[in-house]
């Protein structure tokens, strides 16, 4: 993954979450840096947040939740 996307990522989070009201990057933080017993709980909706983001990105590629699974990965780790 190049560090442009990873960086496109960031900021479509960060604009999510500032336009919308919501609590996607708290909940992206939380399945981040809790323990495993917390983190979790977050897994399946930190993976859909994910997976919204990169059909933003990506509008004329399918993503799937094995692919959006992926993509969080080598984006954090």
């Amino acid at each position: 993954m190049s560090c442009e996307e990873k960086i496109d990522f960031q900021k479509a989070l960060d604009h999510q979450s500032q336009t919308s009201g919501n609590n996607k990057k708290a909940i992206v933080s939380h399945y981040l840096y809790s323990n495993k017993d917390i983190a979790d709980l977050y897994k399946e909706r930190t993976i859909e947040i994910t997976k919204e983001i990169y059909e933003v990105i990506y509008p004329n590629q399918k993503i799937s939740f094995e692919i959006a699974e992926s993509k969080l990965q080598h984006v954090f780790f």
